[in-house]
């Protein structure tokens, strides 16, 4: 969905990243999903050196990103740390339906909320309450 200016300047950019033998932050995390997908003893040996897995900021994660820790968390041994009112990088792909995606494929799962605030004065929360409140999801 861009012009025809943003379709060349994104061929000259991976044009330069294949030159440089680079990848950038969305290339590493679907390297990594095929990666993991077409090389099982690969991922075995990531499940085996990584017994858990923490995923947090976890309202901000993208489609992608979610395809990736669904591979590496196929062990169940996973806990997010997230707060879908806190969503920031939709401009990046996060998406934060993937908290119905987690429910549903890790159904054991255990939710603990956290209802008090640490880091902010009561003014502060109040006042983005009263923003979030207005929320249509």
């Amino acid at each position: 969905m861009g012009d025809v200016t943003g379709g060349e300047i994104l061929r000259n950019y991976n044009d330069i990243l294949k030159s440089c033998n680079a990848l950038d932050y969305h290339d590493l995390i679907s390297c990594s999903v095929k990666l993991l997908s077409d090389f099982p003893e690969v991922l075995k040996e990531c499940q085996e050196s990584w017994k858990a897995i923490v995923i947090d900021e976890f309202q901000d994660t993208s489609a992608m990103q979610y395809r990736l820790l669904r591979i590496l968390a196929s062990h169940n041994h996973i806990t997010i740390v997230g707060d879908d009112d806190q969503s920031i990088f939709s401009f990046n792909g996060a998406d934060i339906s993937g908290f119905d995606s987690f429910r549903k494929d890790f159904s054991n799962y255990k939710e603990i909320r956290l209802n008090k605030n640490f880091r902010s004065t009561r003014y502060i929360v109040e006042a983005a309450s009263s923003v979030i409140k207005n929320n249509k999801k």
